[in-house]
């Protein structure tokens, strides 16, 4: 697996490290493109039962990629 600071250019599933969120560890996100706005927009699971799921321009993050992967197993139960 290859890690770059290139956003995502196509939708699918991807790694993400943003080194401004606590602990510093990758996450795990869906890339997909909202034809309304005509951006391409993250969604960010939830990492705790408190937190709700986030969905994020991907403009707005300055992070390491790598992917695209396949689909998680527990994510793959439920699509």
């Amino acid at each position: 697996m290859t890690w770059t600071k290139q956003k995502p250019s196509k939708p699918g599933w991807y790694w993400l490290l943003d080194p401004s969120e606590e602990p510093g560890l990758p996450t795990i996100v869906q890339v997909f493109f909202d034809w309304e706005s005509g951006r391409s927009l993250a969604i960010i699971p939830a990492s705790t039962p408190k937190a709700s799921v986030r969905v994020q321009d991907l403009r707005g993050f300055d992070a390491m990629w790598a992917g695209p992967i396949e689909i998680p197993v527990v994510f793959a139960s439920v699509a």
